[in-house]
């Protein structure tokens, strides 16, 4: 965590978009999607911020208006939460993210969304390299291979969410 960017928490929902709900992508976001609304139903409860990151990408038809582009029913941003769009896996790069988190003082936060090793991974270490703390949401990731989802959940920082109550950290 660096100074100027403060001691609250948040919680990033990453690229949990209709675009990738099929296949084993749907099998996999299924199983994530309770833990991320438990998740984010308990950041909301204790006022902590909740991001939400989207991909768009025109080549894959994920392109702002399509409904691709949208996050699957079963989650419901507020009005008042942030939406950060990127081009590129890491949520940082080339996004207004440091920036959000910065006006809302965040200096550690938990990752949770699809792609896991791909999309989630790459904004967990852009988090790193920023100096932040940074932790992912056991059981709240997803993939198109439930392989990679395997190995992506032996690396890193992690912690689980138990009865719905927000996670701790061993920051």
């Amino acid at each position: 965590m660096t100074a100027e960017s403060g001691n609250r928490e948040a919680l990033l929902v990453i690229d949990m978009q209709k675009k990738f709900y099929r296949g084993t992508g749907k099998r996999l976001m299924d199983q994530a999607l309770p833990v991320i609304n438990s998740a984010v139903a308990a950041a909301r409860a204790r006022g902590t911020p909740v991001i939400w990151i989207k991909h768009t990408n025109k080549s894959w038809g994920l392109v702002e208006g399509r409904p691709e582009f949208e996050l699957v029913d079963q989650l419901s941003p507020q009005p008042s939460e942030p939406v950060v769009v990127k081009t590129k896996g890491n949520g940082f790069a080339g996004t207004n993210l440091d920036a959000v988190l910065k006006e809302r003082g965040v200096g550690r936060f938990f990752v949770c969304g699809y792609a896991a090793e791909a999309c989630v991974h790459s904004t967990y270490k852009g988090g790193l390299k920023m100096k932040y703390g940074v932790c992912k949401i056991q059981n709240g990731t997803a993939s198109s291979s439930g392989l990679l989802l395997r190995l992506f959940r032996r690396i890193g920082l992690q912690t689980e969410l138990k009865n719905g109550e927000w996670p701790c950290a061993n920051w």
